[in-house]
């Protein structure tokens, strides 16, 4: 999880991406991501987002629902999504 903490944007906006396909001990990974949705680069955030929405753990919901309210809309738009699965309003995507 050390490629979180890299200085390129583009090597943590991946790393983001691998953590949520490898869905890996969520008690390590979880807190991790959460750090990453202050990233200052709105890709990171946003794939930080989708790495949440694909572990499932319902009590990531607040903090995902401070990132409805992100300045760029695609990461808007990615946790409405998250939050609209987590409270059973849309399926899940697989």
């Amino acid at each position: 999880m050390i490629c979180l903490h890299d200085p390129d944007a583009e090597i943590v906006s991946v790393a983001a991406m691998g953590l949520a396909r490898l869905k890996s001990d969520p008690t390590n990974v979880v807190p991790e991501l959460l750090a990453t949705l202050h990233h200052p680069n709105a890709d990171v955030r946003k794939e930080a987002v989708w790495a949440l929405y694909n572990y499932g753990d319902p009590a990531t919901m607040p903090a995902l629902s401070n990132c409805v309210h992100d300045p760029n809309p695609l990461v808007r738009e990615a946790a409405t999504r998250a939050l609209e699965v987590f409270r059973g309003e849309v399926p899940r995507m697989q």
